[in-house]
């Protein structure tokens, strides 16, 4: 028998039962039989599968998700000036290890090759040499993604660079934008009684959150690691950062790991700021009105806590070369400079300019993109 669980909020009236059915996705229909046959799942279990469940998962979806027409715009798709940033910054970076052959970039999230292609260009224009010998891998869930990314490499006679998955890295960079947010949370929340733990459950046609013991009792050491102690405030515990700090760190001998994306630190996120955690949905570009709606139809996704992935990193032999804001990172890698190379080419029309300027604007804007952390 499940745990008994304490609804955590009351569940409005349901529509008619038969036009419910008739609503379902294929992934609330199969999420409800298995709630109803073995009892309510954490809600980490309900993200992992709502985003990448291979039959009806977000991610692995045939539809375009990152674009103007889908639910949710990243960096990369605003404008190239970002992915060129991100290719002087790689420059820098093999020119410190002592310009090493091999060298290999790897992108987590890697989406159909946006953000790759932008910089693999660039570092062609910038360090031809590493042009010559780099190799890409890219690090993606979904096939129909990466099918148009081998697409437009093989378009731009790109085939080459391409490299297996899993491939050592003897020296190379990792990248991870906007990928730690979408790895599933545990949602935990100390009351009088103790320590709880957030699952899904389904009651009068609606998918609803209830709360019940600690599902794994290293969820509670993380918790305990976290020093949040502020009593009916939802803590998002996100077990995959460690599992992916381990995948990186057994393959990189030498080299950085770049990541991008929302966050802050425990203080920050665990909070009054916060007293019911970060987790939202994303849909056309608008949060959803709840994040328990239509699995596997909208983004879900958590700010990523910075302190706790800067200690982790540390304790598997990472030395920590930075942590700032997007918009200093952008700033430091070369961004003023490439804004004044595409202002002065011949080439340049100005409706180019301005959808320049206004990318920048936002990758800048602290309240916008330009607010996100990067860790390096």
């Amino acid at each position: 028998m499940p745990p008994r669980m304490i609804r955590h909020s009351p569940a409005p009236s349901s529509p008619d039962s038969a036009l419910n059915d008739v609503l379902e996705t294929r992934l609330t229909t199969r999420l409800r039989t298995r709630i109803q046959r073995g009892g309510p799942i954490p809600f980490a279990r309900f993200m992992e599968l709502a985003l990448t469940d291979p039959e009806a998962g977000y991610y692995t979806s045939a539809e375009p998700r990152p674009t103007r027409e889908g639910d949710y715009l990243t960096a990369p798709e605003l404008h190239p000036i970002f992915g060129q940033c991100l290719a002087l910054q790689i420059v820098e970076v093999w020119d410190r290890l002592g310009r090493p052959v091999p060298f290999l970039l790897r992108e987590y999230g890697a989406g159909d090759g946006t953000l790759a292609l932008t910089v693999l260009e660039e570092i062609e224009q910038a360090a031809p040499r590493l042009a010559a010998s780099i190799g890409y891998e890219p690090i993606e869930v979904n096939p129909h993604r990466l099918a148009e990314l081998r697409a437009r490499f093989a378009a731009r006679s790109l085939m080459a660079n391409l490299r297996d998955l899993g491939e050592r890295l003897p020296a190379g960079v990792v990248i991870a934008n906007e990928y730690l947010d979408a790895l599933p949370v545990h949602r935990l929340v100390r009351r009088a009684t103790g320590l709880r733990e957030r699952y899904v459950d389904w009651s009068e046609g609606r998918f609803i959150e209830v709360e019940g013991p600690v599902s794994d009792p290293e969820l509670e050491a993380a918790c305990c690691n976290l020093g949040v102690a502020t009593p009916d405030v939802v803590v998002e515990i996100r077990p995959g950062v460690q599992r992916w700090l381990d995948d990186v760190a057994s393959s990189l001998d030498a080299g950085v790991a770049i990541v991008l994306d929302y966050g802050g630190t425990s203080a920050d996120l665990f909070g009054p700021h916060h007293p019911e955690g970060t987790v939202v949905g994303y849909r056309r570009h608008r949060l959803a009105a709840s994040p328990l709606e239509d699995p596997g139809e909208q983004d879900l996704t958590a700010h990523v806590d910075f302190g706790d992935l800067v200690s982790a990193a540390r304790e598997r032999g990472f030395e920590i070369l930075g942590v700032t804001s997007q918009a200093a990172f952008l700033m430091g890698s070369g961004l003023e400079a490439l804004l004044r190379r595409a202002q002065s080419k011949p080439s340049t029309t100005l409706q180019d300019l301005l959808t320049l300027r206004s990318a920048v604007r936002r990758l800048l804007d602290p309240r916008l993109l330009g607010g996100f952390r990067v860790a390096i």
